[in-house]
Parts: C-alpha cells; structure tokens; sequence
C-alpha cells in the first residue's frame, strides 16, 4: 500500500499546479486540429471515388497522429513534476523518509498514468471525427486492429516522451535544460540524420533513438512505416522506458549526494 500512497502524494502535488489542468485541453485541441485535416482528407476522397478500404487504413492512424506535439505536452508536466518539488523543496523533505527507488518509482508511475489519459483523449477524438464519416467506414475503421494496435503504439510514444523528460530532469532539474535535453533528442537527432543523408553518409544508427521510433510505431513521416514495423518499434520504445526509467533513478540518486541538494 505504500507505493499506492507514494503516487497518491504525488497526483496531489501534480494537482495542485496550474500546468497540469492546462495540459489537457491542449492535448484535445492538438488532436483535434490534426485530426480535422486527416478527416477532411477521407471525406474528400471518397467524395473522388477513392477506395474505402484505403481510407480505412487512414483513420485506423488518427489516435496516433497528433503523438509529436501531445508527447510534448507530456513531457512538460513530467519535467514539472521533478522542478517544481526541486524548486519549492519538496525533493530534499521526500529524500528524509523515501528513498530514491520509492521517489522516482512514484513519478513514473504518475508519468505513465499523464501517457494513459493523454492517449485516451486522442483516441476519443479519434473516434468523434471516424464518426462524422460514412457509417459502414467508421465502424470498419474503428473495428479494426490497425486503429487499436495505433492506440497502443501512442501509450508508448506518450510513454517515452514522458519518460525522457524525467530522466532528464532527474540529473538536471532546471526546466530549460531539462526540455532542451528532450527537444535535442528528439528534434536535434532527426536534423543530424536528414544533414547526414543529405552528405551520402548512411547509418542505421538513428533508427535506434526515440524519434524515428516514435514515427515507425505511429505510422507517421514519410518511409516511417519502412524503417521497422509498429510491433518492433513499440517493443524498443518499451525497452528505451526501461533504460530512462532506470536513468532517473541514478539521476535522484546523484542529485543526494550533491550538497545542497
């Protein structure tokens, strides 16, 4: 029950900033505007004469369309989460009666409760605009296992940006430097791999970081799909979990032994 009351006292503190209750309705509003145009765009295709099966591939990728901004989002309130106990001193009262395991184990699992509602508003969104299409369409797409199988894929993408900003934020808790460590992972790698196509020098070293990853599990980018099926690319996101998971801890676990800290 410990554990239970560790995420309870951490939801109250992520409660009680104003970030947090502005989170949402920015995750409803970014999905909601991508999703408008990629409905637009079925409408206008069948309204062409274009296949309704093709059409139903597209709107099984609605949930995870809007995943490069809403995963944003995400990893700002858990970037929040860790400076906002730093800034106001909460940090140093937790570490006197919880270890660094309990502490960090408390805000991933909060991080991961942020990724399972924020996937849960694009998915509804997802759902609002496949209803505004034809009938026999909306409940193909939505019946199918590309539509559920993306709804998974964006609880990891949401996962990982979340994560990411966690450790991050662990071993430097300044929230300027902790998202410019996000954003540099996670637009910085993507630019470095387009300046090195653009010079021939091919390496499949960048399929492995979180951004192509992210695009491979959400179908989304040009050639996403080719780099690594969804299946594969969730499984390494799951494992990049792991990995930032465990580098918050040792991040907390550093900031102990910092005097001062």
């Amino acid at each position: 029950m410990s554990f239970v009351n560790d995420i309870r006292a951490e939801l109250v503190r992520a409660r009680s900033y104003r970030l947090t209750w502005a989170i949402w309705p920015l995750i409803a509003f970014t999905a909601a505007g991508f999703n408008a145009f990629a409905v637009s765009a079925v409408h206008s295709a069948l309204a062409t004469g274009e296949s309704a099966a093709d059409q139903i591939s597209s709107v099984a990728f609605l949930p995870g369309m809007s995943s490069g901004l809403t995963g944003l989002f995400v990893a700002i309130l858990a970037t929040t989460l860790v400076t906002a106990d730093e800034g106001s001193g909460t940090t140093r009262s937790l570490r006197m009666v919880m270890s660094d395991r309990r502490i960090v184990a408390a805000r991933a699992a909060v991080v991961g409760l942020v990724a399972l509602a924020a996937t849960a508003i694009t998915t509804l969104v997802a759902v609002l605009g496949a209803a505004t299409l034809p009938t026999t369409v909306a409940l193909a797409s939505l019946g199918s296992a590309q539509f559920w199988g993306n709804v998974v894929s964006t609880v990891f993408v949401h996962l990982t940006w979340g994560l990411l900003a966690l450790a991050f934020a662990s071993w430097w808790p300044r929230a300027a430097v902790s998202m410019g460590g996000v954003l540099a992972v996670m637009l910085g790698a993507p630019s470095v791999e387009m300046a090195l196509h653009a010079a021939q020098w091919e390496t499949g070293a960048f399929a492995w970081l979180p951004e192509p990853l992210i695009r491979a599990a959400t179908a989304t980018g040009a050639g996403a799909a080719t780099v690594m099926t969804a299946p594969a690319a969730v499984a390494v996101l799951a494992l990049w979990c792991v990995a930032l998971a465990a580098l918050a801890s040792a991040g907390t676990n550093r900031l102990r032994r910092v005097p001062g800290a």
